[in-house]
């Protein structure tokens, strides 16, 4: 064998010592020694392997070769990212830790002073907000009003004074079906829309179960933020002693060390505040959103309490330099791998135990949910029944029944106010004029009778048919003049009293009244109410219905049908209003009195 190969040596011109070759060829050789030990190839290749002519010199493996590959490896980066390193985020909380670390990557004197000054800010602002919540912007959002809620219920709600007497219902049955506008009306529809009360509300989900829903992300927010802080906590506790000195790591920052002094104050310093105020963020946030009965407000709340929590991030991005946010984000902490105090202490790892891991995430749900329920059962829970019993105080209970104080005794007479209540029914449309004339006179459309620029220019007296009652109408001046309801402001005050009235030159017919009063009554919805209101057909002026309220002999006294005119009846409660209104023509008026109309004077036409 030694002869021949030297035989195969001597005829192979390149078979002289080869010179010191190159790490590229070395690996290639390697790689040819490994696919010839694969393919088992022995005897054969012993000797000369001559392939295509060309001899092949036996490769010798070198020593370290197998350490040379794996330095050069380019995915094994000794020194490099860690997988289980910490990065820091763009807080004040963080950039805090730096006004203790050293070294080319750490921040400036000045810019330590800025983050000194921004910190103790952040941990201020936070405070403050949750003192506000804690005495002023939280808590029973009925709790000291119960009485007084009650109070105007009952001596405004149902005072005969206030009844809707168009549509025969008291002041709390129209405020309780959301025709009625004041403090009292709005809180009863943020309660009724909280509650979801029936035909009040539009089917949507009731305001507790929403409160639920935005104190749930309230927690999960703040368990990350807390899991965050803990995490870091342990990290930087846990890291082996040294200088504290960042380091580069193959242009990664990395803090990896740290002295037990500074540890300690960063633990007082740092990571107890941020840890204590997250705890009260979480309960006292709870507790404001649990605190809000208006289900609108709810959203606003939820977002006001994420700034707060966000702050120490919005003070950190909006005024801090560039260089401080680069130092801060590109720095890492690099936990201790030895796991010291037998890793009850170390931070979560990517690399721990499946038992462990699984165990921390099971004890975080239940945490979680622990602390939904007692924001439930603490704060929530109370504010519900609350709302319910403020909804029963305004809208509970009888609402149908209406009072008077009694003139001697003074104690309350009642009265049932419905809509079936006949008694009530022919002085409807009274009151519904009543309502259309303020609805026109300030511009509005009214609710029962046909709006006109005529009826406008009369009830607002510009009309040119309109004269005030110290207009003197000069002799031979036969032009027809009617008295419209506007008066001036000194002559409105004398009409206070209707003693007074009576005795004045202002009692006359209000024809502009009359003729408003018998176009409303002759609606076909209150003459199907009240049959009689067709008597008004035939009398256009207050001249013509002076049978109507004069009493010939009939029954004249309040609930009596004193008058009956083919089968119809007219009521004593409307021959009342027509008195007021025709108080000339109807014997109300008993001193000396403006110039009667002039013949033929009524109302002109009605425009459209």
């Amino acid at each position: 064998m030694a002869l021949r190969a030297a035989a195969c040596d001597s005829g192979n011109p390149d078979s002289t010592k080869p010179e010191e070759e190159s790490l590229e060829q070395r690996i290639a050789k390697l790689e040819a020694l490994i696919a010839t030990h694969d393919a088992k190839l022995t005897g054969k290749n012993a000797g000369c392997n001559v392939i295509l002519g060309e001899a092949k010199p036996e490769v010798s493996v070198p020593v370290g070769a197998a350490a040379v590959l794996e330095k050069e490896d380019p995915d094994e980066d000794e020194g490099g990212e860690d997988e289980e390193d910490i990065e820091l985020e763009e807080s004040m909380w963080d950039c805090c830790m730096f006004i203790f670390l050293s070294g080319p990557q750490s921040l400036t004197m000045a810019e330590k002073t800025m983050t000194l000054i921004l910190s103790a800010l952040n941990v201020f602002l936070q405070v403050c907000f949750l003192t506000s919540i804690q005495t002023t912007m939280a808590g029973d959002p009925y709790a000291g009003t119960m009485d007084a809620i009650l109070y105007q219920r009952l001596h405004e709600g149902h005072h005969l004074t206030n009844v809707d007497h168009v549509h025969a219902a008291t002041r709390t049955q129209v405020l309780c079906s959301g025709h009625h506008y004041n403090r009292l009306a709005q809180a009863w529809i943020d309660i009724a829309t909280y509650l979801q009360v029936p035909d009040m509300s539009n089917g949507g989900v009731p305001g507790m179960m929403i409160s639920l829903i935005a104190m749930l992300i309230w927690v999960l927010s703040i368990f990350t933020e807390l899991r965050r802080a803990i995490s870091m906590t342990l990290t930087v506790l846990t890291l082996p002693s040294g200088s504290g000195t960042i380091i580069e790591v193959n242009g990664n920052p990395v803090l990896n060390t740290l002295g037990t002094v500074k540890k300690v104050i960063m633990a007082l310093v740092i990571f107890i505040p941020r840890i204590v105020i997250g705890c009260i963020l979480l309960f006292f946030g709870m507790y404001f959103l649990a605190s809000t009965s208006s289900v609108a407000d709810l959203v606003l709340n939820a977002c006001a309490l994420e700034i707060v929590k966000d702050m120490d991030e919005l003070l950190f991005n909006s005024i801090m330099d560039k260089r401080s946010m680069g130092v801060v984000t590109g720095t890492k902490l690099r936990p201790n791998p030895a796991r010291p105090f037998g890793g009850i202490l170390s931070p979560e790892k990517a690399s721990e135990p499946s038992g462990r891991a699984q165990l921390s995430m099971f004890f975080r749900f239940f945490l979680a949910g622990g602390a939904l329920l007692a924001g439930h059962f603490l704060y929530l829970h109370p504010v519900v029944e609350s709302t319910q019993t403020a909804r029963d105080r305004i809208c509970g209970r009888n609402t149908d029944f209406a009072y008077i104080n009694h003139p001697l005794s003074g104690m309350p007479y009642f009265t049932e106010v419905s809509p079936d209540d006949t008694t009530a029914h022919s002085l409807r449309c009274y009151y519904a004029a009543q309502s259309d004339m303020l609805a026109m006179r300030a511009g509005f459309k009214p609710a029962h009778h046909p709006s006109n620029d005529t009826l406008v220019k009369l009830l607002s007296g510009t009309h040119e048919r309109c004269k005030d009652m110290d207009t003197v109408v000069p002799p031979g001046d036969d032009s027809p003049w009617l008295h419209c309801p506007q008066m001036k402001l000194a002559m409105v005050k004398d009409m206070s009293s209707e003693s007074d009235l009576s005795t004045s030159v202002f009692c006359r017919d209000e024809d502009v009244t009359y003729s408003f009063l018998r176009s409303v009554c002759l609606g076909s919805h209150f003459v199907e109410l009240t049959p009689g209101l067709q008597l008004l057909e035939s009398r256009e002026t207050c001249a013509d219905a002076v049978d109507l309220c004069k009493c010939d002999g009939g029954d004249c006294y309040p609930r009596s049908d004193f008058n009956r005119f083919g089968g119809l009846v007219w009521d004593f409660d409307m021959s009342t209003v027509i008195k007021s209104v025709c108080a000339a023509t109807c014997g109300v008026c008993t001193g000396a009195q403006g110039p009667p109309p002039a013949e033929g004077s009524g109302p002109p036409p009605a425009e459209g």
